[in-house]
């Protein structure tokens, strides 16, 4: 069950950078940076650097990415020049993913 944790970071952001369903799906920690001024990219490392992530690349999970993390980077309405790091985490309650507990307490 989701906790809705995505969903309040994106409404944070005013972007839809965080996958967002009823159920649990936030499966990797994904650290979201917030960059000094708009330029209309989003970029995300999940195996390989894009620069220009799309929709699709931000909500999917790169398989070859071995990593518990993701590391994604826009700008954030509202924060203006301020340095704001969200880290969205995978819940500890989902009994259909064990790993998911571990990979939050871990971090």
């Amino acid at each position: 069950m989701s906790a809705g944790k995505s969903t309040l970071i994106n409404a944070l952001i005013g972007k839809k950078i965080s996958k967002v369903t009823n159920e649990a799906c936030t499966e990797k920690l994904h650290y979201i940076y917030n960059k000094p001024y708009e330029d209309g990219n989003i970029y995300e490392f999940d195996n390989e650097l894009s620069l220009n992530a799309t929709q699709e690349t931000l909500l999917e999970n790169d398989k070859n990415n071995t990593q518990d993390k993701i590391l994604v980077s826009s700008y954030f309405r509202g924060f203006d020049k301020n340095k704001v790091c969200f880290i969205d985490t995978p819940g500890i309650n989902s009994s259909l993913r064990s790993d998911d507990k571990s990979i939050t307490e871990k971090n």
